[in-house]
């Protein structure tokens, strides 16, 4: 009887506990469930924020063109700067007079370009070039100035161009390999504060310009130029077109000062480049159209023809050239410019972005002086 009793009381007790704890259960199960759906709210509030916080730094970036700090200075993929250091050593050996040797830096430039937005974009480049002697064949001749101060406004959806400030205007490409400026170069160079406007068709660029010049007080000075450009991995060729109002406002003309006050005398210029794998034939001619009266009427012109051809020493990239030029009806202007001139030079990129050059040349001028002239370069891009 008491087992039975017994019995019975404890499943009693079982039952009732077993009751007590399916309750529990059911409690916890109901405040997972509560738990859960919190943290899914606040998963997505969190999500929100997120969100939002990206909308104000996409807004931020497209308001300040990508230039603020918080673009963690991305600013500075927009600019480039470059430089050039040459450091030239010569002999000379004139005919019937005394040696002359030196050593200088000839060239030093500084180029910063910067894309300031999609229309916008400037360059600038300082320039140092030291020399021997001044335009009246004493002293040092160095300078420094400011080469290149240039704004380029072109529509990057469209073809057109404009270029204003300091720059050197299109007349006349100059290509050479020799370490010599071409005679072309040295007569026709124009460098002013100019504006040019300028189309793009596809492989020709047409182009018109005007500037004021050093011989007159107002802006009357223009000219134009076209340029063709076809570039493959074999062959390839460039040419160029150009003419200026006045040739007495080139930078030769003007330091001369000789014609100062003379008329506008109109000239032109054509120049080509053709590449054939590793050959290259360079060829320019530019010429007054008319004459000038302050020199006996003379027609000034210049030319340049090069042969070049690419190859190897020891696994380095290299150059050897050979180049002819000459000048007519200078004499009147200055007897003392090259009016025949050849010369070689053999160049090896010995580093990246370093260069040593060895030339030889010999010049004739207007007075019948010859010269033999060999220089060592030594040249650093960066």
């Amino acid at each position: 009887m008491k087992k039975a009793l017994l019995a019975a009381t404890i499943s009693a007790a079982l039952a009732g506990g077993g009751a007590a704890g399916a309750a529990t259960l059911e409690e916890r199960l109901e405040a997972m469930e509560k738990r859960l759906n919190y943290l899914e709210k606040r998963v997505e509030t969190q999500d929100e924020v997120i969100l939002e916080k990206d909308r104000e730094i996409a807004e931020l970036k497209k308001t300040t063109g990508g230039n603020s700090a918080a673009s963690s200075g991305s600013w500075v993929d927009n600019i480039e700067v470059s430089g050039l250091i040459e450091i030239e050593a010569s002999h000379t050996s004139p005919d019937g007079d005394k040696d002359e040797s030196d050593l200088i830096t000839p060239t030093v430039e500084l180029g910063i370009a910067a894309q300031v937005n999609d229309w916008v974009s400037a360059e600038l480049v300082l320039l140092y070039e030291e020399d021997t002697d001044n335009d009246d064949g004493s002293g040092d001749g160095s300078d420094f100035s400011v080469d290149t101060a240039m704004v380029t406004i072109a529509d990057p959806d469209s073809s057109w161009f404009v270029n204003a400030g300091q720059f050197t205007v299109p007349f006349g490409t100059y290509n050479t390999d020799m370490v010599a400026d071409p005679l072309t170069l040295e007569l026709g160079e124009t460098g002013d504060t100019a504006i040019e406007a300028g189309w793009n068709f596809g492989m020709v660029t047409a182009s018109v310009f005007t500037f004021q010049g050093d011989r007159d007080s107002r802006i009357d000075n223009f000219g134009a130029a076209l340029n063709f450009e076809s570039v493959s991995d074999n062959f390839g060729v460039i040419g160029h077109v150009g003419y200026i109002n006045d040739l007495g406002e080139s930078d030769f003309m003007v330091d001369e000062g000789f014609i100062a006050d003379g008329d506008d005398v109109a000239a032109w210029v054509a120049s080509a480049q053709f590449q054939f794998g590793a050959i290259r034939l360079t060829g320019e001619y530019l010429a007054a159209i008319d004459g000038f009266a302050d020199a006996g009427d003379d027609e000034p012109s210049a030319f340049n023809v090069e042969a070049a051809i690419d190859f190897e020493i020891i696994g380095k990239p290299a150059t050897f050239a050979l180049a002819y030029g000459g000048s007519d009806e200078m004499d009147n202007i200055n007897d003392g410019f090259t009016e025949e001139r050849v010369g070689g030079t053999l160049s090896v990129e010995i580093f990246d972005g370093t260069a040593v050059a060895l030339e030889y040349r010999n010049d004739e001028d207007y007075t019948g002086a010859d010269a033999d002239t060999i220089t060592a370069l030594l040249a650093v891009e960066f």
